[in-house]
Formats: structure tokens, sequence, C-alpha cells
């Protein structure tokens, strides 16, 4: 896994060198155009021309970029990974670990249950953007972290709020219980997502319960962050599993 999150990491960083690079010669290209054509009409129609493959190449590099970065922002989480940690609490089965904090109960059945809370973003002063932090108990220990079924509750919960109180952040915490940690448990607890496009943030961290050691997997650092959302993710687990972690400085590292 090391290996991998290197390898993109390492690719990213390559893209991001022939960007820069191609950039760096239609902006050379440009400047010998002003200087070495004296006639003003091939002069404007070069530039032009120069100028549409400048906007070609970057809208070109912008996407493969934005999801490199994405990609990027897990690879180091990755590498810089924390040991799973002993919980003293489980939240799927005594579900006031979650009530009594302010979450609201929105939707209970046998399979899982989804708790909520929906406030506005106090760190952003412009404007008033409304934050949906959501818990995710799985009873059916046979459901997925991003089952069909939970997906659509939510789909439910964040269009019921009024027009202006509609979510731009999203962020997600899921329980399940494991027996033990093996190589599905922890290939089900990785699968985060984290990603933000213009105003709108998501985050989902993924937590198995190993009923045989009370240990808790999820993929957190004690010094690296991908996001502030994530590190607010990582923040409510040990709150919510009664988990002891290193008195380290929490920092969210940008890429």
């Amino acid at each position: 896994m090391n290996l991998n999150s290197k390898q993109i990491i390492k690719k990213r960083n390559f893209i991001l060198a022939i960007f820069i690079l191609l950039t760096a010669l239609f902006i050379v290209a440009i400047a010998l155009v002003f200087a070495k054509i004296k006639d003003y009409n091939t002069m404007t129609l070069v530039n032009i021309i120069l100028l549409v493959g400048l906007i070609g190449t970057s809208l070109l590099f912008r996407s493969t970029l934005y999801g490199y970065n994405n990609m990027v922002r897990i690879a180091r989480l990755i590498l810089f990974q924390a040991k799973p940690v002993t919980y003293t609490q489980d939240p799927i089965n005594d579900v006031k670990l979650i009530s009594n904090t302010g979450y609201l109960r929105f939707i209970e059945t046998p399979k899982f249950s989804i708790y909520y809370t929906h406030t506005p973003d106090e760190t952003i002063k412009l404007k008033k953007l409304w934050r949906l932090t959501i818990a995710i108990l799985i009873h059916d220990d046979q459901l997925d972290f991003y089952d069909k079924a939970i997906h659509d509750e939510i789909a439910k919960l964040e269009v019921s709020f009024p027009k202006k109180e509609l979510p731009t952040q999203y962020v997600i915490v899921a329980f399940k219980h494991y027996d033990q940690a093996n190589e599905k448990a922890i290939k089900d607890v990785g699968e985060v997502v984290t990603y933000a496009n213009q105003r709108h943030h998501y985050t989902q961290v993924n937590v198995g319960l190993m009923k045989k050691d009370t240990k808790a997997y999820f993929l957190y650092s004690d010094t690296y962050y991908p996001s502030r959302y994530y590190q607010i993710a990582v923040d409510l687990i040990f709150s919510f599993i009664g988990a002891h972690r290193k008195k380290i400085e929490k920092k969210t590292k940008k890429t």
C-alpha cells in the first residue's frame, strides 16, 4: 500500500512538472512573439493561437491534476497512518453515545441507523455555509458502508432543509462491527472519501469495531489530515468510541 501511495505522489508530481513546463513554454513563446514579430496582424494571430493553446493545456491538465490531488491526499494519509486504537465505548450498541451529544435521529432500521447535526460553519464569515454531520451505525454486519439504502436515506435528509440552509459541507462517520481484522475488514475501512469542489466538501471515514480484540480500525494519522473536515471526522470518532490518542499537535497539511 505504501509503495502504491508513493507511486501516486510521484506520478502527480511528474504531471504537475509537465504542466508547469508547458505553461512556461507558452509564456516564453508569447514573449518572443512580442519581441520578434513587428507586424501587428501577424503578431496578434500568432498570440491568439498560443493563448488558445495555453487555455486548452490548462483545461486538459486541470481535471487530471484535480483527480490526482485528491488521490495524493489519501496517499499521504496512508503513508502517515496511525495504529488501531482500543475502544471503550461502542456507539452501535449504545446509541446514547451519539444522541447525548446533540445528534438527532433521522432513521432507525433493523440494518442501520442515521443520526445527524445540521449547523452553520462558524469559521467562514463571508457567507453562511451549512454543515451536515452524520453518524451511521450499521447493525447488519453484511451491509456495506456505501450501501444504496444508506445513500438514499442521506439524500432524503439533505433535501429536507430549507433552501437557504442546504448543506454544502458533509462530514460522515460510519461504524460497523467485524469479528476480527481480516483482509476484507481492512479494505472496507480503508475506502474513505474526501474531496472538495469549490464550496462543497465531502468526507466519509469508516470505522471497523473489532469484537475479538476491541480495537477500532480506521484510516487516520496523528500528524497529517487531508482537510480540516477529515480532522473533524477523526475527532468525532475518538470521542464516540472513548479512545485515547497521542498528544501530538494536529495539523492540516496542504498538497
